[in-house]
């Protein structure tokens, strides 16, 4: 899977979601973001975030992928049962 154009909450730093996420939506009256996809892909579907298993520790303008220093392109794997 790649460009979800969803979010990960847990990419942010709570200062940098509150100002570069949710008052830029605001202000320039964009949608509220919102987690669902990601959130069921990862929790409900058991996939893993591929960059997340790389780089455990980037957040906020570090693990941006569009010009709003956001983060919406994903690589997600889910590793076959009988994969040792």
């Amino acid at each position: 899977m790649g460009d979800m154009n969803s979010l990960t909450r847990d990419d942010y730093s709570n200062d940098y979601y509150q100002i570069n996420i949710l008052e830029l939506r605001e202000k320039s009256e964009w949608a509220k973001p919102c987690f669902d996809l990601t959130n069921l892909v990862l929790d409900q579907w058991s996939y893993i975030d591929a960059f997340r298993q790389i780089n455990p520790d980037l957040n906020d303008e570090k693990v941006a992928t569009c010009q709003f220093t956001i983060r919406i392109d994903y690589i997600y794997v889910r590793p076959r049962v009988n994969d040792s």
